[in-house]
């Protein structure tokens, strides 16, 4: 892995990221899987009642832009999260850079969904809940490092 595949994935050793929770974030997609349409649907809801999150979509399809979130949540969930994995959610913070998106709102971001997903896992009974839940908090806080790192360059 070059220099700067290991510098974007820094975030996976202080978050104590394991193969172990990367099996608990696949195994949670048969739970999370269904519920996906909905959140996302929460998601834009959430963030079209705010004015400023909604001025960022305006004329924007948003059918278009829970298509990219599917395809971000299926990355996420298969991985593997290796070099071309960082990659790509350091693309994701580019866009959302371009499109003048603050850092504060994609750091908030990452916590509402933290959140969501948190819940719904919690509330699932799953005998793993707790792990898997825990397993997606490591995930998703490290992906902020890469996310929000095109706002410092």
């Amino acid at each position: 892995m070059s220099e700067r595949g290991v510098e974007m994935m820094r975030g996976m050793g202080i978050s104590g990221f394991t193969a172990e929770d990367e099996e608990l974030v696949r195994g949670s997609a048969d739970h999370l899987g269904p519920l996906l349409e909905g959140l996302l649907d929460e998601l834009y809801e959430h963030l079209l009642s705010l004015p400023e999150t909604a001025k960022f979509f305006e004329g924007q399809d948003i059918g278009h832009r829970k298509k990219a979130l599917v395809v971000w949540a299926e990355r996420t969930i298969e991985g593997p999260h290796d070099e071309k994995f960082w990659k790509y959610i350091s693309q994701i913070g580019r866009v959302h850079l371009k499109y003048g998106i603050p850092a504060y709102q994609v750091v908030h971001l990452m916590a509402w969904l933290q959140g969501e997903i948190t819940s719904a896992l919690l509330a699932s009974g799953r005998p793993e809940r707790e792990r898997e839940a825990i397993a997606w908090n490591k995930l998703l806080t490290a992906q902020l490092d890469p996310m929000i790192e095109p706002y410092f360059e």
